[in-house]
């Protein structure tokens, strides 16, 4: 039994549990499958926080608007319920 700490950076380490049996080759190749799933699964998180941040279902004209600039708009544009929702 052989314990690994993969380690690119400090934000994307594992430990990864093999045996003396697998082959350096084969283990590589693991690892990196493994650490490409990783990554993938990482965007994707980023990805949907992100959409939760802006929200799908906001009215067209306030899509992808942060805070300061969703308080802007407010400010000079009449913004009804139903924009967007057609």
């Amino acid at each position: 039994m052989v314990l690994l700490h993969f380690k690119r950076t400090e934000g994307n380490q594992f430990l990864y549990e093999t045996t003396t049996a697998t082959s350096v080759d084969d283990l590589v190749v693991e690892l990196c499958e493994l650490n490409n799933l990783r990554n993938k699964i990482d965007r994707a998180s980023i990805a949907l926080e992100d959409l939760a941040a802006k929200g799908p279902l906001k009215p067209e004209g306030l899509r992808g608007l942060h805070e300061d600039g969703y308080a802007e708009y407010l400010k000079t544009e009449d913004v009804t319920v139903t924009d967007g929702l057609k």
